[in-house]
Formats: structure tokens, C-alpha cells, sequence
């Protein structure tokens, strides 16, 4: 089988039907693909409709899997395991696919022996307004290693933006850590380190809805502490990660964990922490050895804020 597609449900019966119905028509055969649901526990009926979308399905290629709920990692996980593709997709049950286009990525990948494969997404609002159109600096046709691709553009760490192999995630156990938040961040990083082949589309393939209710909008002061702490989780995953790696590899760890690091510093004005909750996240961050910042391979805006941090902190201990 040629690819597999892995949706993780979760309370998302206003949406899966248009997710699912995105990917009829890929020209694709029932032998080439397969799609696995992956419903992580949902209370709502969005299982119900994937029954449906089954029984009406002509190509007859879905399967359901039912769990108690473990979050978005444990579902990914366990669609990972029941795969039977030699790629994967990611994609989540509020968004959508052109699915004209399947047949031509999935084509690219095969003829270039791809690690992986990077496409353009369009990001919608709940209207179906357009909100953002991705355009990337890479080249379609050129075939790059981890150090050019880490080189040339911020990592996205949006698992859905890619198509991934199985036998490398397998081969390195590359799972999804569970129960954490920016878990893609850690999976996407760590996979395009044992990539040999990364390649480009520019073709605008995956459609995501920003949703105001959904998990990663929907936040409150204990979610946002939360998120805060799992990306040091993260950034912790990623520093073991490099053990026994090569130079080139160490630098795109080191890169990633930067970003993530000042992103998360930069939170703690976004987010309007009070005072002691920046004095407890900041306390976290002197714990874990990662204050001061220190920027050595990102740009120069990464290291001005580097600067305006180290003093911020200095003032309010």
C-alpha cells in the first residue's frame, strides 16, 4: 500500500464529514491508500458519522479505531501502529485536503524516493475566509538534505504539513510523546534529523480551519502555564536527542531549541502572566540551565530580544 492516512477524532462531528468527503476522488485506487480514524474517546456523535461515511464509502479503504481518550499524540500514535502505508499523512478531523492534488504528491514522493515531502497549506476561519496562504523559499525538484532544508527556513513544526515514511519513523522510534502540548514540534524536528531526502511542492494541498474553540485556541491561565512548561518538556526530548549525533544535526537541535525557547519567553508577555506567575516560569527556566539566553544560530532579532530578556530578568528577580 502506498499511503495511509491517519485522522485523530475527538469531539468533531460538525466537521469530520467535510474531512472525510475531502479525500474522495484523489484518482486513486482502493489498493493505493487507506484512511484510519482514530477516535480518541469523543462524547459527541463524530464517531456515528464515520460509521456512515464508511457504510457509503465506494472504495471501501477506511477503518475506525475506538480508545478511551489519551489526546491527540496517543490517537496519532496508535494510527502509526495499525498503518499499512509505505507514507503517512496527518490530518486533523476539523480540516481538508484538496484531494486533486493527492495523486501528484504522493506520485512525487515514489519517483524521488522522498524522505519527506513538504506542501503549501491555506489557512481558513470559520466562515471558510481565507486568512493566510503559506509560500515557502524552497525549490520545487531540488532535493535536500537536513542541513540545506533546516538552513534555508524555520522548521515548521505543523505535523500536517508533510508526508512522513514509515519505516524511518519505525526505524527510529519516532512516536509521538503523549500528554504533552507542541509534541508536533518535537516529532517534526527529531524525524527531519534522520531524513536523507526532503523534498517541495508548492502546491497549496491542506486546508486548516482556525477555529476560535478549538484545543490550541482555547486558552486560561492553567492551560497556558501548561504550554509553557511542556515546550521545556520538548526542548529537554530534543538536547537528549542529540546525544551521539553529528555536528550538523547538533546545530539544527540547537537551532529548533532556541526558537522554541524564545517563542516561549516571548509567551510570557503574549499570555499576561501576573508577576508571580512570570517569577515562577522564569524561576523554571534558571532551573532547567537555559537563562541566560543565548542565541548563536538564529538571527539578529532572535538575539536583541535575547538581550531585552537577560535584562527583563535581572530587574524583576
Amino acid at each position: 500500500m502506498r499511503l495511509s492516512i491517519i485522522i485523530a477524532l475527538y469531539n468533531n462531528v460538525n466537521y469530520i464529514g467535510k474531512t472525510l468527503n475531502s479525500i474522495i476522488g484523489t484518482g486513486l485506487s482502493n489498493d493505493d491508500f487507506e484512511i484510519i480514524v482514530v477516535n480518541d474517546g469523543s462524547t459527541d456523535n463524530g464517531e456515528i458519522v464515520v460509521q456512515e461515511f464508511i457504510k457509503s464509502n465506494p472504495l471501501h479503504n477506511v477503518q475506525l479505531f475506538s480508545k478511551e481518550n489519551g489526546g491527540q499524540s496517543s490517537a496519532r500514535n496508535l494510527g502509526i501502529k495499525k498503518s499499512e502505508g509505505r507514507y503517512i499523512l496527518f490530518l486533523d478531523s476539523d480540516d481538508f485536503i484538496n484531494s486533486n492534488e493527492l495523486h501528484k504528491l504522493l506520485q512525487k514522493l515514489e519517483d524521488n524516493d522522498l524522505d519527506l515531502l513538504m506542501y503549501e497549506f491555506i489557512r481558513l476561519d470559520e466562515k471558510g475566509n481565507e486568512i493566510l496562504r503559506t509560500n515557502s523559499v524552497y525549490k520545487e525538484g531540488q532535493i535536500y538534505n537536513p542541513k540545506e532544508f533546516t538552513e534555508l527556513q524555520v522548521i515548521s513544526g505543523a505535523m500536517c504539513r508533510y508526508f512522513y515514511r514509515k519505516e524511518l519513523i519505525e526505524r527510529n522510534h519516532l512516536y509521538l510523546t503523549e500528554g504533552i502540548f507542541h509534541e508536533d514540534e518535537e516529532f517534526v524536528t527529531k524525524y527531519i534529523c534522520c531524513c536523507n531526502r526532503i523534498g517541495y511542492s508548492p502546491i497549496h494541498f491542506y486546508y486548516y480551519l482556525m477555529r476560535t474553540d478549538s484545543s490550541t485556541n482555547t486558552l486560561d491561565l492553567i492551560k497556558n502555564k501548561k504550554l509553557f512548561k511542556d515546550v521545556l518538556s520538548v526542548i529537554n526530548s530534543l538536547k537528549r536527542f542529540e546525544m551521539n549525533k553529528s555536528p550538523e544535526i547538533v546545530k539544527i537541535l540547537e537551532a529548533k531549541i532556541e526558537q522554541l525557547l524564545v517563542s516561549n519567553c516571548i509567551k510570557l508577555f503574549k499570555n499576561r502572566f501576573s508577576l508571580k506567575d512570570k517569577s515562577e516560569l522564569i524561576l523554571l527556566l534558571k532551573k532547567e540551565d537555559l537563562l541566560p539566553l543565548k542565541i548563536r544560530y538564529n538571527s539578529n532579532k532572535f538575539k536583541i530580544f535575547a538581550l531585552f530578556f537577560n535584562n527583563y530578568i535581572k530587574i524583576i528577580r
